[in-house]
């Protein structure tokens, strides 16, 4: 049977609809799609969110993403823990007030509602990873004015020394000069940005290697990869013994299940076990691989960049110099509002090799014994950190 209704009447069925929907929506119940990180559980009145353990993994991104990482370094880091997604995918979930438990949709009108889901993240945080200012939770409106940015590069990245949190920006527009400011409790390190940017240039400049020493670099790193190559050697051994044990247990039960030695429950439970073990020894074995290869090839080209690590922040834009403070010091930095001057737990290695051979090597003549005797075995051991994207 096909039931015809006029335009009248089919505008009628529209808004009653609709204002079902905003009903529903005002009452804190969500009607759309299943946000990705949620799983639903009953239906109708019944329905539920729940966190499943990608929402876990999202919590992550929020709080990496809060932290200044790029959304790049964040979908590798998600994708290695078994969540691929793309770049506007991400950027969606990021925006969606959904994840801090609210509520906005198109029939809302700009309104925002607390929804009865549970919230994955905290809108405290999730204005952070935005670069939101507190108190605008209706807006959600993105500052990416190009003069802020640019004015303030160490926001979210440098940390109060006194207190530990991030510091953030702000704009005192009477003046027009742009200040760091640390949200930390009872604490007042607030600074002019041009002085922190300009310490900051001043402690970077530590790492940037006098041109006329590449070649003691270069012998170093050479140095380090042939150390690492040798460790690597035995630790391959290792993991090549392991993968052989574990494909002969491969083989045995497989023959074993053929010749009705052992039960379908007996091979279902011990075939993905012995998989699994063999899919992880083969990728520790990339791994070696990979490294020592990649940095082999590389070491020209870090040896060049280390060179002009000052220069490549003073020039890069904003998104550039995010990339660059974190690859140099990967744990961040702490700003001293007392002593007025910086400090890290962490230096990606190569540049803290860079800062020795331009202190203790410079006025050095003789061969490279001395540069020998003082490299430490133990961050041979540890790797050196990828230097910069492909």
């Amino acid at each position: 049977m096909q039931f015809l209704f006029s335009n009248y009447e089919k505008e009628v069925i529209k808004e009653r609809c609709q204002n079902g929907i905003r009903d529903s929506l005002t009452n804190g119940e969500w009607v759309g799609h299943c946000p990705f990180g949620y799983t639903q559980v009953g239906i109708k009145k019944d329905r539920k969110y729940v966190i499943n353990e990608e929402g876990k993994l999202i919590r992550k991104a929020f709080v990496w993403k809060a932290e200044g990482k790029t959304s790049e370094d964040i979908l590798k880091m998600l994708k290695s823990r078994g969540i691929k997604l793309y770049s506007q995918h991400l950027s969606r979930i990021f925006r969606n007030p959904f994840y801090c438990g609210l509520i906005s949709h198109s029939a809302l009108n700009g309104e925002v509602y607390k929804g009865n889901h549970p919230a994955l993240v905290s809108q405290e945080l999730f204005l952070k990873a935005n670069k939101i200012l507190q108190g605008n939770t209706q807006g959600y409106k993105h500052n990416q004015d190009e003069e802020h940015l640019s004015n303030l590069p160490l926001k979210n990245f440098v940390k109060c020394a006194k207190c530990g949190v991030a510091y953030t920006g702000y704009l005192v527009k009477k003046k027009g000069l742009f200040y760091y400011k640390c949200n930390g409790k009872g604490c007042k390190c607030n600074r002019n940005a041009k002085v922190m940017n300009n310490l900051f240039e001043e402690f970077l400049s530590s790492y940037n290697l006098n041109p006329n020493l590449t070649d003691p670099l270069k012998f170093a790193l050479e140095y380090y990869l042939d150390a690492m190559s040798e460790e690597s050697e035995q630790d391959t051994e290792v993991l090549e013994k392991q993968l052989r044990e574990v494909q002969k247990k491969l083989d045995t039960i497989e023959e074993r299940f053929v010749l009705s030695e052992i039960t379908t429950e007996m091979f279902q439970k011990f075939m993905p076990k012995y998989r699994q073990e063999k899919e992880q020894i083969l990728k520790e074995l990339g791994k070696y691989e990979n490294n020592l290869s990649n940095l082999q090839n590389r070491v020209d080209e870090i040896a060049q960049s280390t060179s002009n690590v000052l220069k490549m922040w003073r020039l890069g834009s904003y998104e550039n110099k995010r990339k660059l403070q974190n690859l140099v010091f990967p744990d961040g930095i702490h700003y001293d509002r007392e002593k007025d001057n910086y400090r890290t737990l962490r230096v990606n290695s190569v540049f803290g090799l860079s800062r020795y051979i331009s202190e203790n090597y410079r006025d050095k003549k003789t061969g490279t014994k001395d540069l020998i005797a003082c490299l430490s075995p133990s961050v041979a051991r540890r790797g050196i950190e990828p230097l910069l994207p492909g």
